[in-house]
């Protein structure tokens, strides 16, 4: 599905692509809510768990085809 398509479908929201910029927001977002994190994994949230988030892709395929995608709801 083409972004705008999505986009389009999902008006409330900015759908942008997420990049390694973007690395202390989504630490923050992640700390601000504990549990959620607890739920992948026993060990404290570091700066380079949400780099290889970010970065992580099976072997088998190249680097450039991993997308990760931020849904940011518009708030008025």
């Amino acid at each position: 599905m083409k972004l705008a398509t999505l986009q389009a479908q999902l008006p409330d929201f900015e759908i942008r692509l997420l990049t390694l910029a973007d690395q202390e927001a989504l630490l923050k977002l992640e700390q601000s809510n504990p549990r959620y994190h607890q739920y992948f994994s026993p060990e404290p949230l570091t700066m380079t768990e949400v780099q290889h988030d970010l970065t992580a892709h099976p072997d088998e395929l190249a680097a450039a085809q991993k997308q990760v995608f931020g849904f940011y709801l518009h708030t008025v």
